[in-house]
């Protein structure tokens, strides 16, 4: 019976090596969805203030990046819709963060034959994104402190993350 076994987790390592390099993009593009989906369930699970620490916007930009505008629209709505669904926080914002990520990752797809640098577009689309939402979010009721927490802690993340991607590019 345990030789069983491990010839089934063999198999299916095999097979899922297999799949990756006959259907790279849509493998790529799934494991960056669950990554961006699993992201927010912090928030589910601990009592937590709206921290900006997500993965949707890593994905979709780098989806984006590429894959082109077409996918990197895909990817900002429905990372971003997974993400709150499996948090347990759908709610306005989602829908206006859909639209959002959306939006940059058709912009974004357009400017990947431009050879600009991947840190300074994750960086500028993240703030640019931030800048024009947290007014929006104030306005429809998200309480000052708790959208400019969340624009501090997004930031602060997205340069983390898009200062490492840039080291490991080297």
């Amino acid at each position: 019976m345990k030789g069983g076994k491990l010839l089934a987790f063999i198999s299916f390592l095999i097979l899922i090596l297999i799949f990756y390099f006959k259907f790279k993009t849509f493998f790529v593009f799934i494991f960056l969805l669950f990554l961006a989906g699993i992201s927010r369930m912090y928030n589910h699970i601990f009592w937590l203030p709206q921290l900006g620490f997500e993965l949707y916007s890593t994905a979709t930009i780098i989806t984006a990046l590429l894959y082109g505008p077409f996918l990197g629209f895909i990817m900002g709505n429905l990372s971003q819709l997974l993400a709150y669904a499996l948090s347990g926080k759908i709610k306005y914002y989602t829908y206006l963060g859909m639209i959002g990520w959306g939006i940059i990752g058709i912009i974004v797809g357009l400017t990947r034959n431009f050879n600009f640098n991947i840190t300074h577009l994750g960086i500028f689309f993240v703030f640019i994104y931030d800048i024009i939402t947290l007014p929006l979010f104030i306005m429809s009721g998200a309480r000052i402190t708790s959208a400019l927490f969340h624009f501090v802690t997004h930031q602060l993340l997205s340069i983390i993350i898009f200062l490492n991607i840039r080291d490991s590019e080297s």
